[in-house]
């Protein structure tokens, strides 16, 4: 390259030299520009970890009324499916005092904002405490679960269970609604009566004696971690030492 730039020195002067010079340059540039590096080449980028997102629909028995926040089962329940794999993010959008119809008006917003790959209802408490139209809290868990659906989300249901003092012919009515609903959409259920050495007990009971008290939640968390791993998670996949603080998102505004 050198002797080349001396002969066009001698025959064209130094005004070509500085040409051929410059165009040289911009070559070389070009070439070494365009050809990738080996650490380029062999990058591979790790897509991030899925998670599955879950959607809590329910009144005060998961709305921890009256508990520490921390001591609340949806929080231990939290913590252990967090350290599952994929790692499960719970979406607790239980307000105490709602109604399977105050559930209906919240849940297309709660569709939208928090777009869940699951929606879990646990609703009807109050319909059955209150004496409401057990017709009526069909329809609304049944719309519940359409809308949930349309909006790509699976679902799964959660039973309630009342006091003795309802009298049985009302309890197994009641009980009822949830199993039709189950067995029509092909639904996980986890059955009310699961609750019963729960529900009202005195030993479990806040002063109020409807409202599960500190020492009833891990004894809810023991009946819900089955049921929701069965759900979400594979059997091999499933996780039992003590779980670390978790992951749970609040909604906004209550």
């Amino acid at each position: 390259m050198i002797i080349l730039l001396q002969r066009v020195y001698q025959m064209f002067g130094r005004c070509a030299c500085t040409k051929i010079l410059f165009f040289v340059s911009i070559c070389l540039a070009v070439l070494g520009f365009a050809k990738p590096s080996s650490a380029e080449t062999n990058v591979s980028v790790t897509p991030p970890a899925e998670s599955i997102r879950v959607l809590l629909m329910g009144d005060s028995l998961s709305a921890g009324y009256g508990l520490p926040y921390d001591e609340n089962w949806v929080s231990m329940l939290a913590a252990e499916l967090a350290r599952q794999k994929p790692p499960v993010i719970m979406i607790n959008d239980s307000i105490s005092g709602d109604t399977t119809a105050n559930g209906l008006t919240r849940l297309p917003d709660a569709l939208v904002q928090y777009q869940p790959d699951w929606v879990f209802l646990a609703l009807g408490a109050n319909d059955g405490l209150r004496g409401l139209s057990l017709p009526a809290m069909q329809n609304n868990i049944r719309e519940m679960i359409v809308l949930s659906r349309q909006a790509g989300a699976k679902v799964a249901l959660i039973g309630m269970d009342l006091p003795q003092n309802y009298g049985a012919p009302f309890r197994q009515a009641f009980a009822q609604v949830f199993a039709t609903l189950a067995e029509t959409f092909e639904l996980p259920l986890l059955s009310g009566d699961a609750f019963s050495d729960i529900v009202g007990q005195p030993d479990y009971s806040q002063t109020d004696g409807l409202h599960p008290n500190v020492a009833a939640q891990p004894k809810i968390y023991a009946i819900m971690l089955p049921f929701w791993q069965s759900v979400l998670i594979k059997p091999s996949e499933q996780l039992s030492e003590q779980p670390p603080e978790g992951q749970l998102e609040q909604p906004l505004a209550q």
